[in-house]
């Protein structure tokens, strides 16, 4: 680990002293508005610690690290001002019908991540399974099977969220287990350290949701799949830590510098700061363009080679699509500039705040629209990290969900009015059309 530290300039005391101080004052300005140890917030103030030691603890320019604290003082104000949850949360009374359309729609978004995942390994082969799963997870998913990749951010964070959403109210818990079994198993081999960690995150919210916990059919069914779910995440991250590294100790030694790492973007974006050429002039714009412009490009409406490579890429020099996260500090001093990106800051953590809080306080009867204020709560969480992976991410699913929704509604009032319509003479209807068949069947 001290060859670790002296690669980016940081000696172990100082390293200590920096991580201490950082963690004190993050945790304690976080604390209140932390829900479970496995809230996705923890996994932001670890990458903020990480951010303030390599920006304190490094010999930037001073005007860098004021900038920086303004950045950070911003957005924890606006985060603070909507952040805290309601311990109190309005008892959800969920529709008959509405469940059947989420368990409809849930079914449809199963078979299709297990239909585009099995292309995938048939195709390119499955990203977990080859010698360095880190570069396969991006250079896998080309020549069109890119849209594999969203299907297995965007929707499967969707499925989590409605899996937990029919098991929290009772309704068919074993199939809603076995649908997030099955497709989390295929997601998996999609080669991210971090692919099943949205089960964790998804528990998190349900499980602190007080209107969830006061029905009667919740009966925190979701807890016995934490453990399983904790070791198989750990199987993942495992084997492709150990597949790179060439075994336990190395992969070990990787997963500690990858924690120190949470803060690249920082030694990626810092020495080159003012000197990047393909950023040389962007302003508020621009910012808008890096969050549509891959949306435009996947449905065609622009073309590929008139966008920009990722923000990550660029700060890194990297034109192979790999690069940090550009974290929110970094797009408001590339985009905004001191003055507005304090307030894009504050607006930023205002929303993140806003989006969390409004799952514990939304009263619906509609199982789809709770399981989308789920999706909303715990994606939030991605806001600061690429904020273009936030935006992606929410049109990926609501383009899957928007037909799927449809067409599973539509059976569903099929199904509900045609014995309804059948039966209304008060007459005992045909035997075989009770059972769904027609006579003769």
């Amino acid at each position: 680990m001290l060859d670790i530290l002296s690669q980016v300039g940081l000696n172990a005391t100082q390293f200590l002293a920096l991580f201490v101080i950082s963690a004190i004052v993050l945790i304690l300005a976080y604390r209140p508005f932390v829900i479970s140890i496995v809230d996705p917030l923890n996994m932001f103030i670890v990458a903020m610690i990480a951010d303030c030691v390599l920006m304190y603890g490094l010999n930037w320019e001073s005007n860098a690290k004021v900038e920086f604290t303004f950045f950070i003082v911003s957005f924890w104000v606006g985060f603070a001002l909507k952040g805290r949850v309601s311990k109190i949360s309005p008892t959800i009374r969920l529709d008959r019908n509405a469940l059947l359309d989420l368990e409809t729609v849930l079914l449809l978004i199963t078979a299709i991540i297990i239909v585009a995942n099995l292309y995938l390994g048939l195709t390119a082969g499955f990203p977990l399974l080859s010698a360095n799963p880190s570069d396969a997870k991006v250079t896998a998913y080309t020549g069109g099977l890119g849209i594999i990749r969203h299907v297995n951010q965007g929707p499967y964070l969707f499925l989590c969220c409605g899996c937990a959403v029919l098991i929290a109210a009772g309704k068919k818990p074993a199939l809603a287990a076995a649908m997030l079994i099955v497709s989390s198993a295929f997601v998996a081999l999609c080669g991210s350290k971090s692919a099943l960690i949205p089960i964790f995150f998804v528990y998190a919210f349900v499980s602190n949701h007080s209107g969830l916990r006061r029905t009667n059919r919740y009966s925190g069914k979701m807890r016995k799949f934490l453990i399983p779910a904790l070791a198989a995440a750990m199987a993942v991250a495992l084997t492709v830590v150990i597949r790179e590294n060439g075994g336990l100790i190395g992969g070990v030694v990787a997963l500690a510098k990858r924690i120190l790492f949470f803060g690249d973007t920082i030694l990626f974006y810092y020495p080159r700061r003012g000197n990047i050429p393909e950023l040389a002039g962007v302003g508020p714009w621009d910012y808008l363009h890096y969050l549509i412009d891959p949306i435009l490009g996947m449905l065609r409406l622009v073309d590929y080679g008139s966008i920009r490579p990722p923000l990550g890429s660029i700060i890194s020099n990297m034109d192979d699509g790999f690069g940090p996260n550009a974290q929110y500090f970094v797009r408001a001093d590339i985009f905004f500039g001191p003055v507005l990106g304090s307030v894009y800051c504050l607006a930023l953590g205002y929303l993140v705040g806003f989006l969390r809080r409004q799952f514990f306080v939304f009263q619906t009867k509609s199982a789809m629209a709770l399981a989308f204020s789920l999706f909303l709560a715990v994606s939030a969480v991605n806001l600061p990290f690429e904020s273009s992976l936030f935006v992606s991410m929410t049109v990926d699913t609501m383009l899957i969900l928007s037909p799927l929704w449809c067409l599973a509604h539509v059976a569903t009032l099929a199904v509900a009015q045609y014995p309804k319509s059948s039966w209304s003479s008060g007459s005992d209807p045909d035997p075989h059309i009770r059972k769904g068949l027609a006579p003769g069947n």
